[in-house]
């Protein structure tokens, strides 16, 4: 055997079979970073930040005004939503190969399903 051949054959294996295994373990590293970061980054623009959400919500807790302060909790809530679906939609296109368990994906209803048809509910 060539060291050109084996080489190649080694590049095929990780690109084919180590690769696509990690593809998932990589994402979810990332949307737990994210969460990470984002929480990060609300501590330190509520401690020091002139402009922005945290500086609002430090205001508005300065001068009792609770609408200007729940309505900056909500964004941070919905703004960390919309930034795990969109890693969730990643995850979906790099994963499509992979097989999902229907309880993992609709767990109430194929929870339900499995049930009704075992005869437990």
């Amino acid at each position: 055997m060539e060291p050109i051949d084996f080489v190649s054959r080694r590049m095929e294996m990780f690109r084919k079979i180590v690769l696509p295994q990690l593809v998932p373990h990589i994402i979810t590293a990332c949307r737990v970073s994210l969460g990470v970061c984002w929480a990060t980054l609300v501590a330190a623009e509520l401690i020091a930040a002139q402009r922005g959400i945290g500086a609002m919500m430090v205001e508005a807790q300065n001068f009792f005004q609770m609408p200007p302060l729940v309505l900056g909790i909500i964004l941070i809530g919905f703004i960390s939503l919309v930034m795990d679906a969109i890693v969730r939609l990643i995850e979906a296109r790099a994963t499509r190969w992979q097989e999902k368990d229907e309880l993992v994906i609709r767990a109430g209803t194929a929870w339900r399903k499995a049930s009704l048809s075992r005869g437990w509910g």
